[in-house]
């Protein structure tokens, strides 16, 4: 497949990803216009792909970005807008401005790698809390999750007044054997299924 200006629609597109990885925005920005003139899905499906791959976590917001300049691209095309091709440039400098990771897929590439070669990981003891079949069979309470289940690493500085309170009625609950607050009715919740058949409940 041929681009509108005879250039192969393949190098194109590897070329549009390649000029936004090195930061080229005026190459990129050619490689994009000569794609929308020719393939504008191509176009969006690759600026998404290379949010998600070249970009990722170095700047999430970049991943909302192109996903509302795709959709707003959309509304303009249908009214035959040249307003569109500004959409298609704002995602390209973007992108190409961005902090650039590729974080996500050398993990991708690497969890693959090692599923295919084998790698079975056991479950951890701490999934295995009240919500487990196997944490039921262990005795573990809400202290344990409450301790354990609940543990959070890499942990916000956000403030949070309600947590001493929360934990206290959840270790309360398990002096007086009772379920899952959020079960009862009388805080508009619904009595909660045991974990049965394999069931994992969270």
């Amino acid at each position: 497949m041929d681009t509108i200006r005879g250039y192969d629609a393949y190098e194109v597109v590897s070329a549009l990803q390649k000029s936004i990885r090195r930061g080229d925005e005026e190459h990129a920005l050619f490689w994009a216009l000569e794609l929308e003139a020719t393939a504008p899905a191509w176009l969006w499906a690759r600026l998404r792909t290379i949010a998600y791959e070249d970009v990722g976590l170095a700047w999430p917001e970049g991943i909302s970005l192109v996903h509302a300049a795709a959709e707003d691209y959309e509304r303009f095309a249908k009214n035959k807008s040249s307003e569109r091709l500004l959409c298609v440039v704002n995602a390209v400098l973007a992108l190409s401005r961005a902090p650039k990771s590729r974080l996500a897929d050398h993990a991708l590439i690497a969890m693959q790698e090692r599923i295919r070669r084998g790698w079975r990981p056991e479950v951890p003891d701490y999934a295995r809390d009240k919500h487990t079949r196997a944490g039921v069979a262990m005795g573990r309470k809400w202290r344990h999750f409450v301790e354990v289940g609940a543990l959070l690493e890499n942990r916000a500085e956000v403030p949070d007044p309600y947590e001493a309170e929360a934990k206290q009625y959840l270790l309360e609950r398990d002096e007086q054997g009772a379920e899952d607050p959020a079960a009862d009715p009388a805080c508009g919740g619904a009595a909660a299924p045991k974990p049965t058949n394999g069931q994992l409940l969270l």
